[in-house]
């Protein structure tokens, strides 16, 4: 968490960045939001490690979380998203390790994301 507690403000700087470059870019409508949350708590965070990356290498399983800093964004348009992802994967500070396209393949209930 210590090192979380150093990468939280230069991850909000350049998502803030991005974020602003798309919104002026695009001219959306007004009803983007971005929202920084929490870490997430540490005990949850040792269950995820435990659960499922216990047995990665090199361990230990806490070194394989990746969403301990986090944010959200939601965009009004997909023009908005492709735009915010595109800048994402030219930033040279921005190293994406893993993606899921929840708009590829929703969720049963229609719920669709990206998560970086």
């Amino acid at each position: 968490y210590h090192a979380a507690e150093a990468a939280q403000p230069v991850y909000e700087g350049i998502i803030r960045r991005i974020y602003n470059q798309v919104c002026q870019e695009c001219q959306g409508d007004g009803k983007s939001k971005i929202t920084f949350a929490q870490f997430k708590g540490q005990e949850k965070a040792q269950q995820k490690a435990d659960d499922d990356y216990d047995t990665r290498t090199p361990g230990p399983g806490v070194s394989w979380l990746y969403d301990i800093v986090r944010g959200c964004i939601e965009f009004t348009s997909a023009d908005q998203i492709l735009r915010f992802l595109e800048l994402a994967k030219k930033d040279e500070s921005i190293h994406i390790v893993k993606a899921k396209n929840r708009f590829a393949n929703p969720t049963l209930t229609g719920y669709r994301d990206l998560n970086l």
